[in-house]
């Protein structure tokens, strides 16, 4: 999950400094619109959470003794 939040915040600064290139193409739309900054981030982050949350569960029911066996 460290890694979704690192590319997050690195997506965030991407697109900050990506904007004055779309800024042409916008229309009475805010360029810097914190709203869609901020539902853009969750949503990414629900979506690594999600991701990170069956592989975390399945390694958390498996027997370490079975496991180390099998190594």
């Amino acid at each position: 999950m460290m890694r979704v939040a690192i590319s997050a915040a690195a997506g965030v600064v991407a697109a900050v400094l990506a904007v004055r290139a779309v800024v042409p193409l916008l229309y009475q739309v805010s360029p810097y619109d914190p709203t869609i900054f901020s539902a853009v981030v969750l949503f990414l982050l629900g979506v690594g959470a999600a991701a990170c949350y069956t592989p975390a569960r399945r390694a958390s029911r498996a027997d370490p003794l079975h496991a180390l066996r099998a190594e």
